[in-house]
């Protein structure tokens, strides 16, 4: 009876110990957070580099870091994505500056003018990552951004369906945000490429060509025949995406509206 016991007690002070580790692993990466930032991936130099040099993905490498320790515009992706994923932004491009082994990559080491773009490097069926794949989204210019997103630049994809409300007696409009961080491949039949583009019609467009994960491929499928989507174009220093979204229908709006309001106030009083 007595080892039993004893076995009991050495169970539970193996489990109390256990979740103390855990408690106390917790609030040490929260403590990093606050002191640090979060951890990101950035994108590094494998060998010395000389002023001049077009970069290529050979010459690339991912560093982890934090981000409260980036004080320039780095080119960095948020660490849940593929590495390199924007690869084709600077792929081509030539440095300004002499890059050391090992450095950080930031946007301001290029050219102010691209020397060649991604689609100088490779055919539109190799694409830059074998992860990625290319498709084909119906937008209009409203939808686009009124005509101001172009290739390269990096958008969130929202859509709004038709969705029967809780009753279901009747359709409610819903918005939400399908795909953050989408990189722009073609925006009609411009691709960005003097070269290529050469001859093609660069006037109102009804589609745009956009890199996406097979599995994104599906979602994108089915929003573009089942809703209107609606383009957001993003600040190309920002790889994070967004956690606290939302669903936004009429009964959300009218529930939220004022705070909304309230929270633009004081994100411009605090510019």
């Amino acid at each position: 009876m007595r080892n039993y016991i004893l076995l009991g007690v050495s169970i539970v002070s193996g489990m109390l110990a256990f979740i103390v580790q855990q408690k106390s692993m917790v609030n040490a990466k929260n403590k990093r957070i606050k002191l640090w930032g979060k951890e990101v991936t950035i994108i590094g130099i494998k060998a010395p580099l000389a002023k001049g040099h077009e970069v290529s993905q050979e010459d690339l490498v991912k560093k982890r870091t934090f981000t409260k320790l980036l004080t320039r515009d780095p080119v960095t992706r948020d660490y849940t994505e593929v590495m390199l994923q924007n690869a084709g932004d600077v792929i081509g491009r030539k440095l300004n500056v002499d890059k050391p082994q090992n450095s950080t990559l930031y946007w301001g080491d290029f050219s102010t003018t691209r020397n060649k773009t991604f689609a100088d490097q490779v055919n539109y069926s190799a694409v830059n990552n074998i992860s990625e794949r290319y498709i084909a989204v119906p937008i209009d210019q409203v939808s686009a951004v009124a005509g101001l997103i172009v290739p390269g630049n990096r958008v969130d994809i929202l859509a709004t369906f038709r969705f029967p409300n809780d009753n279901k007696s009747k359709m409610d409009s819903v918005t939400m945000t399908i795909l953050q961080n989408v990189r722009i491949v073609a925006v009609g039949q411009n691709t960005g490429n003097l070269r290529l583009d050469r001859g093609k019609r660069h006037g109102g467009t009804s589609n745009i060509t956009i890199a996406v994960t097979p599995k994104e491929a599906e979602f994108i499928t089915f929003i573009s025949q089942k809703s209107k989507i609606t383009l957001t174009l993003r600040n190309p220093k920002d790889p994070f995406s967004e956690k606290n979204l939302q669903s936004v229908n009429f009964e959300y709006l009218e529930q939220h509206i004022k705070s909304y309001q309230k929270e633009r106030n004081k994100r411009e009083t605090n510019q």
